[in-house]
């Protein structure tokens, strides 16, 4: 299950899901404190509603300097063939790897939801090295286009997906199950901070 990130108390557990994965390894994390209709967040959500990761899509244009200046992702053939179908997936956490059936599941739930609702093809980014290498031993088709590389304290890989397909191809992986976004409410997110100490 997923949620999208609505209000304050939504944006301080997915931040707090965030330091909780890369604060331990020096991750130099910069929370945001505002909502943007241009970064799309999600908490990713176990059967029994315990949240296990996080996954966002930012509009992607080419004008992040900072983004291009790690790899000229403007210049792949691919990303220009899907002009105003592109998106940049970021901030992809995942609590614990034994989840990781369930976190690629709920995930892909997530990209079917926005691919269709935005009409994406391809996504984009940086992706953790450790969380590139675990989704490439699952066949999910993350494509690297450039080597690894030190990037806010741990090693990044610059890669492409093609979201449409993956989605599209999602009945071939034995792990994948349909779900709709989670109903837990804003209460159930308060309690959830109160019983964590996450600061909103």
């Amino acid at each position: 299950m997923y949620k999208l990130v609505e209000s304050f108390e939504d944006l301080a557990l997915y931040y707090f899901l965030l330091e909780s994965v890369y604060g331990p390894r020096n991750y130099q994390l910069t929370p945001e404190k505002r909502l943007s209709e241009k970064f799309a967040r999600y908490i990713v959500f176990d059967e029994e509603e315990q949240p296990i990761g996080t996954i966002g899509f930012k509009t992607y244009d080419g004008s992040d300097a900072d983004l291009e200046d790690e790899h000229a992702f403007a210049q792949e053939l691919e990303v220009i063939e899907a002009k105003g179908s592109v998106v940049e997936i970021v901030n992809m956490a995942l609590l614990d790897a034994k989840q990781l059936h369930g976190f690629l599941a709920y995930t892909l739930n997530v990209i079917g939801h926005h691919v269709k609702e935005n009409r994406l093809k391809i996504g984009l980014g940086l992706i953790d090295e450790r969380l590139y290498m675990l989704l490439r031993r699952k066949r999910i088709d993350v494509q690297s286009v450039a080597e690894p590389r030190p990037h806010l304290g741990h090693n990044v890989i610059p890669f492409t997906v093609d979201l449409a397909k993956s989605y599209e191809n999602r009945w071939q992986y034995t792990w994948f199950r349909e779900f709709n976004e989670t109903a837990l409410t804003t209460n159930e997110v308060k309690l959830f901070i109160t019983l964590t100490g996450t600061r909103v």
